[in-house]
This record gives C-alpha cells, sequence and structure tokens, in this order.
C-alpha cells in the first residue's frame, strides 16, 4: 500500500489484465475500511479463527523461505469462526461472505520457532469459484522500504472486475472494435 493505492500480484487467468502480474485500485475516502477489513485476513487474526476449526490440526514441519515452521491446517467455518471477531467485524465480514456464497475458509499457517507467521494460504470457495490467497512473511524488525511497481506492469484492478463483474450478472463481454 502506498497513499492510497494498494498493488497485488495475483496469478491472474493468461491475458487477463493484459498480461500485466500487478493490479492496482486505489481506496480513496476507504483507506480506513480497507485496513480494517485487511486486518479481519492478518495472520493473528487468522491463527484466532483457525483455532475455532473443529478439524484443526498439525499438519507437519516444512521449510519456509529457509525458516524452518510448523505447519497448521483447518477449516473455519464462518458461522463459529468469526466469533473471534468483534461484533462490528464480524457483522461486517459475514456480509462480505454472505454476499460471496462462502460459507468456509479453508486456512494454512505456517509459524517459526520464535510464533511468528511465515506463510499463509487462504482457499475459499464461492459462488463464483475459488479463490485462493497466499501471503508470505519475513524480514521481523527490520526497516521497510516500499515502491510501486513498474507502470507497464500494472494493471486496473476496478478496470478488469467491473469487466468481470458485467458478465456474471449478465451482460456480454465487449467485441473486438467496441
Amino acid at each position: 500500500m502506498i497513499g492510497g493505492t494498494i498493488y497485488m500480484k495475483m496469478d491472474l487467468p493468461q491475458g487477463a489484465a493484459g498480461g500485466k502480474p500487478w493490479l492496482k485500485f486505489s481506496t480513496g475516502e476507504s483507506m480506513a475500511e480497507a485496513l480494517t477489513q485487511s486486518e479481519q485476513y492478518s495472520p493473528s487474526r487468522m491463527a484466532q479463527m483457525l483455532t475455532t476449526a473443529p478439524d484443526v490440526r498439525r499438519a507437519g514441519e516444512e521449510t519456509v523461505e529457509g525458516v524452518r515452521t510448523t505447519r497448521y491446517s483447518g477449516t473455519v467455518d464462518a458461522n463459529t469462526g468469526l466469533n473471534v471477531l468483534d461484533p462490528k467485524d464480524r457483522r461486517a465480514v459475514e456480509k462480505q461472505l454472505q454476499e460471496l456464497g462462502a460459507r468456509a475458509m479453508i486456512v494454512d499457517l505456517w509459524v517459526d520457532d520464535q510464533g511468528l507467521p511465515r506463510k499463509q494460504h487462504v482457499k475459499l470457495d464461492m459462488k463464483q469459484g475459488r479463490l485462493e490467497m497466499t501471503a508470505h512473511f519475513s524480514d521481523y524488525g527490520e526497516p521497510v522500504q516500499i515502491s510501486a511497481p513498474p507502470a507497464d506492469q500494472v494493471g486496473d484492478f476496478d478496470e478488469i472486475f467491473k469487466g468481470l463483474e458485467d458478465i456474471v450478472n449478465g451482460a456480454k463481454p465487449p467485441t473486438a472494435g467496441s
């Protein structure tokens, strides 16, 4: 996140976003809302929700980016897993999940010997298909320098998903020359 713009490197279908690996979207006036929503999917929050999973288990030991970790895995049910959120945030996340048609999240969390998250993978089955998100965490305590990716590598999130939304809602995709 730089200023009011969030950049995401996404594994999109070939040709999507003009073949550009990065997407950007502007949070505009909703910066506080975007930060609040991103907090709901933070590794600490995911770990809290994972403790509510009836099938949570230690799924083995793995090395993540050179660091030995323990992997935990489980299915977080939207009805019980969100109980760890404060009521206001819970209502917001429940609404999002309901709109997406999602009932559960499959969460994998890799934690190092110091209890620090090193990797998080979340799968969310929705009415439009499966969404998978992976985040890596490293360099704890180190200064951070963030710069935007090169402009020629960045597509616009709103333009791409507006087109997908139109298709999902029954609009015909544009044809060549239109």
